[in-house]
């Protein structure tokens, strides 16, 4: 059986398994791995190579930043700080809420943004008696989370597994800031849509009565010694020097060795206990991204990408636009997102992507963009993602989801196609 043909078919198992998640992610991801090198589509070092490349490691020296800035408080005090500026109005609350999650979504783990926001916001809305309430604000937590995402290369894990794919295909690898423009946008759609209509939507559907938290519920802010002050501005200044590391690339490290370094000084400096720090650590999603790099060299190498980007080029006339190629991977993740692991979703769209713009002399990097984007839009219905699901403490119910996040999310998908012609200065 000819090499293209075994990459098709494990190409196919795999994204049957990613869809269903019959099995874990990473067990589909390494497991093809294995089947590719076993019949020689690639060979044994490329099945494993994406432990050692630069987007595991990034990962996880990031993770074990943002587990110090948790682990210190200065996350939540960050947070804390911030939201006394909302006042009791509860439009601009949401709206500052939505800015202020965004923000450190962009820098650390979406999971734990939310964790972090939704005691601090709870504090908040018993300590307004009323004023504010948590079904107007714990959604948009959630939303934000994914939506900062797209601020950063560092915002989310599919981000960087995007740019591994890039990598794998002999392309340049993404910048820290090459998602900047659309989260940007996207976020100030947000903060637009959560000040005008997105109040108003609120204020009809969520029609169901506030639940009362317990006189606790929030947490109160411990006063910290003078060492735990300390730790808590060690692990922002370690914050701050990693995303400069990232831009400079101090002694030309690259951005890989700029994160563990980061990671290493987290641990040194006492920010965060280091056996804790490992078992805070993706490593379902580190080794889906590691495996994911096997499958991508199976299908370039064994000419089943390219076989598979002729074929859909053909169906779509021969020469398709890019500008419609854009739309159609565009609208393709977003609906998918909302259905399926956002991981095994990347997995199998970038790298044929990747293939199908190469061979039109497109630039790759332009799509990978838009699906790593698009990625971020999971907000539709309250089983798409983490920091969504952990939102229905508020009390939602299913199409509460659909009757606020989709509008917003579907308002964003024109906004992010009709910003293509200028961020990719499209004729």
């Amino acid at each position: 059986m000819a090499a293209s043909t075994i990459a098709i078919l494990v190409t196919i198992g795999a994204v049957i398994l990613f869809a269903t998640e019959v099995i874990p992610l990473s067990t589909t991801a390494i497991g093809a791995c294995i089947v590719l090198a076993i019949t020689g589509v690639i060979g044994w070092d490329q099945a494993f190579a994406g432990f050692s490349a630069s987007v595991p490691l990034v990962m996880i020296g990031g993770t074990i930043v943002a587990s110090g800035l948790q682990e210190t408080g200065a996350a939540e005090a960050f947070g804390r700080v911030v939201l006394k500026i909302g006042g009791t109005n509860q439009r601009w609350f949401t709206v500052i809420v939505f800015a202020i999650t965004a923000s450190m979504s962009s820098v650390m783990s979406n999971v734990a943004t939310v964790a972090i926001m939704i005691p601090v916001v709870g504090a908040a809305c018993l300590a307004s008696h009323g004023k504010l309430q948590r079904k107007f604000t714990y959604m948009s937590i959630g939303i934000a989370a994914c939506m900062g995402g797209s601020i950063t290369l560092i915002g989310a894990p599919t981000n960087l597994l995007c740019s591994g794919f890039l990598e794998s295909a002999g392309e340049p690898a993404l910048g820290m800031f090459s998602f900047t423009p659309f989260g940007v946008t996207r976020t100030i759609v947000c903060i637009i849509f959560y000040a005008t209509i997105g109040y108003t939507l609120q204020q009809k559907f969520f029609n169901f009565p506030e639940e009362a938290l317990p006189e606790k519920a929030g947490g109160d802010l411990v006063k910290k010694s003078g060492k735990e002050v300390a730790r808590m501005w060690i692990s922002f200044g370690i914050l701050v020097l990693m995303v400069a590391g990232f831009i400079i690339q101090p002694f030309g490290m690259p951005i890989q060795a700029v994160a563990m370094t980061c990671a290493m000084l987290t641990v040194i400096t006492g920010c965060v206990n280091f056996n804790k720090a490992v078992s805070k650590l993706p490593w379902n999603v580190i080794w889906v991204i590691a495996g994911a790099s096997g499958l991508a060299a199976g299908m370039g190498d064994s000419g089943a990408g390219e076989l598979i980007a002729e074929t859909v080029i053909g169906w779509l006339g021969g020469s398709p636009s890019m500008m419609g190629m854009l739309i159609m991977f565009t609208l393709l993740t977003f609906v998918l997102c909302n259905i399926m692991s956002a991981t095994g979703l990347v997995s199998i769209l970038c790298p044929i992507a990747i293939i199908m713009f190469q061979t039109l002399g497109y630039d790759p990097s332009s799509v990978v963009l838009v699906i790593g984007t698009a990625l971020n839009m999971a907000c539709v219905v309250p089983y798409a993602t983490s920091p969504i699901t952990m939102t229905m403490e508020g009390g939602y119910r299913f199409m509460d989801y659909v009757k606020v996040g989709g509008v917003l999310a579907v308002i964003n998908v024109a906004v992010q196609i009709a910003s293509y012609p200028i961020i990719f200065n499209i004729g």
